[in-house]
């Protein structure tokens, strides 16, 4: 019996699902697409006739099938439209989706058990090449009509309208295009779902490990939710907390001055593990422990760090039911996912937990990928590798436009990979230590912010041809973005000492522009003044903290003639990395400040 390989990628699914600025659309984009990607291809494959269509993974927007028939290519290849198809109808024409074939030889076994067993490096190199070929030449688009009469979609802009919009607390005059109305419907069925009684929450005893990750999306995150123990009735109400409606319904959510935390979080090196794998059994388990690793590492994130949270109802932004009202105030999730699958996250959440919660991921994921490494032994194939994740988080106003939001995300998050894979080049350097190259770095929207997120507080010799000779060396950095678990742990910690110390914003405030002059002059002098109007126990946070910092990067070598060797150099508020490089981890845990949920302890002094 003939055997093919099928392929499938959608194509630009950050282009699809965060095609407005709107949060409703976005969400059912996500949804949409994520059934389409998990259920709708398998189901699809069940009803295919004199044919096996056997299902390795999907998720992520892709999916990998073996089809086993007498004439297996052609029905591969019809199989391959028809998703192609239903994705198109789906959608009303909002996404689209590529597939690739590769015939395998006739010798084979035919049991599917056998074959996920046999070597086929080769097949997927070449099915692989033809995806590449497919996604890089894709089908002619053909040029939507354009007149002045022709009014365009009030959500993309793009599409032209089609129907009149049906939402309630919006004007009557918004026209949208069929593929946002897809997205609007896709979301009120969600929200109906949440509506029901609390046996939505409670109705998962059906569901099992194995077959969990085939269904939707909020089916998924409940049912993790639930394995995490997370509380959805603290308050006593049998109704399923409610998601924000859009972004102004975080408002009542927040505790960072109207400010939310956009997550993004993506594997490190993953590509590169891909091209390894040998057997169908292996990209199979390979697959599900990655997508499950990342479903288990938010929902612990968000059940030690998102709590329900509980607003008076004249606070809601959206229409809510009588009935869940108890005692004036309703139940909302202080969080809304966009994406989640695969080896990505994307979350929307309060800016003051935004931090602890990428924390949180990256640390969960490592440690939930490597039990799972041990626990299967499909892994064995891929040695000892590590299993990290890269993070970007901006935190900005609510009114801020989502879609610069997520520009700005995703170059935040670029950096991040980008010392993650320079910790990766430098591992030989740090034989038998514990390598982690899992990398988190943010950024805040404020008035004077560039896109690139760390230039601004980066000075290098040839950005000043006017330095006094001496200087021409000197080289400041005055953040320390990305950083590593270990040290955003440690930052995070001295924040909340420093909040409960009660430093003092306009302290902060005069550091912070002490330190941007980025000098051995006026930086240091400004900011020893500031040293000094603080009281002994909160200076001695300010230097110990900095202290800390200065040794775990300066990594100098201990001389037993000398014993201030190895000490880390001070020039407050620097450290010296090398001879000429001035660090500071002061920056940044003043940009911080106050987006870092406060401990609950009496503080001490008082804030000015």
């Amino acid at each position: 019996m003939q055997k093919t390989l099928v392929a499938f990628d959608a194509d630009r699914i950050k282009g699809y699902v965060f095609g407005t600025d709107r949060l409703k659309e976005i969400r059912g984009a996500s949804a949409l697409l994520d059934k389409l990607n998990r259920e709708m291809m398998r189901t699809e494959a069940k009803q295919v006739k004199d044919a096996e269509i056997i299902p390795i993974y999907t998720n992520g927007g892709q999916g990998l099938f073996v089809v086993s028939a007498d004439n297996a290519h052609t029905v591969a290849e019809d199989f391959g439209q028809r998703i192609q198809k239903k994705f198109s109808e789906e959608t009303r024409g909002g996404a689209s989706i590529t597939y690739a074939l590769q015939d395998l030889p006739a010798n084979l076994p035919d049991t599917i058990n056998a074959l996920k067993r046999i070597d086929l490096a080769d097949y997927f190199k070449l099915i692989q090449v033809q995806m590449d070929f497919k996604k890089g030449s894709p089908a002619d688009t053909v040029v939507l009509p354009s007149h002045p009469l022709m009014r365009p979609c009030d959500a993309c802009g793009i599409r032209y309208a089609a129907e009149k919009g049906a939402e309630k607390n919006e004007p009557e005059d918004l026209y949208y295009c069929q593929s946002c109305r897809e997205k609007q419907e896709e979301d009120h069925r969600i929200k109906a779902q949440f509506q029901k009684a609390a046996d939505y929450v409670h109705n998962f005893k059906q569901y099992t490990e194995d077959n969990i990750l085939h269904q939707e999306l909020w089916k998924r995150i409940s049912y993790y939710l639930q394995e995490a123990s997370y509380d959805f009735f603290p308050f006593g109400s049998r109704f399923v907390p409610q998601r924000p409606s859009d972004f102004h319904a975080f408002r009542p959510l927040v505790e960072a001055k109207e400010y939310i935390g956009l997550i993004y979080a993506d594997a490190n090196n993953m590509g590169a593990k891909v091209t390894r794998l040998t057997r169908l059994g292996v990209y199979e388990q390979f697959a599900k422990g990655v997508d499950r690793a990342i479903h288990q590492a938010m929902s612990r994130a968000i059940k030690q760090h998102l709590p329900i949270v509980q607003i008076a109802a004249d606070e809601a932004a959206d229409d809510i039911q009588d009935e869940s009202i108890v005692e004036g105030k309703i139940t909302r999730f202080p969080f809304d996912i966009f994406l989640l699958g695969g080896d990505d996250i994307v979350m929307l959440t309060d800016a003051a937990k935004a931090m602890e919660v990428a924390l949180t991921i990256g640390q969960e994921f490592r440690s939930i990928m490597t039990q799972i490494c041990q626990e299967t032994p499909e892994f064995r194939e891929l040695g000892n590798d590590q299993y990290s994740l890269s993070i970007g988080v901006v935190m900005a106003p609510i009114k801020y436009p989502f879609r610069l939001m997520l520009g700005l995300v995703e170059n935040i998050l670029k950096d991040a990979k980008k010392e993650a894979a320079k910790a990766r080049s430098d591992r030989n350097k740090q034989a038998g230590i514990d390598f982690d190259d899992t990398r988190i770095s943010f950024r805040i929207v404020n008035g004077g912010m560039q896109i690139n997120a760390n230039d601004p507080y980066i000075k290098k010799p040839e950005d000043k041809a006017d330095r006094r000779d001496e200087d021409t060396n000197q080289e400041f950095h005055a953040t320390l973005r990305p950083y590593s678990p270990r040290d955003l742990d440690n930052l995070l910690k001295a924040i909340k000492e420093g909040q409960h110390l009660r430093l003092g914003r306009t302290k902060l405030h005069q550091l912070r522009e002490s330190i941007l002059h980025m000098n051995t002059t006026t930086s240091v002098s400004e900011s020893i003044a500031v040293l000094r109007n603080w009281n002994e126990i909160q200076r001695k946070h300010i230097l110990t903290y900095l202290r800390r910092y200065g040794t775990f990067y300066q990594h100098a070598p201990a001389d037993p003639n000398n014993p201030l060797a190895g000490l880390p150099r001070l020039v407050f508020p620097w450290f010296l990395d090398t001879q000429s490089v001035y660090r500071t981890a002061l920056l940044d845990f003043v940009e911080l400040y106050d987006f870092v949920a406060r401990d609950k302890r009496e503080q001490v002094g008082y804030e000015q």
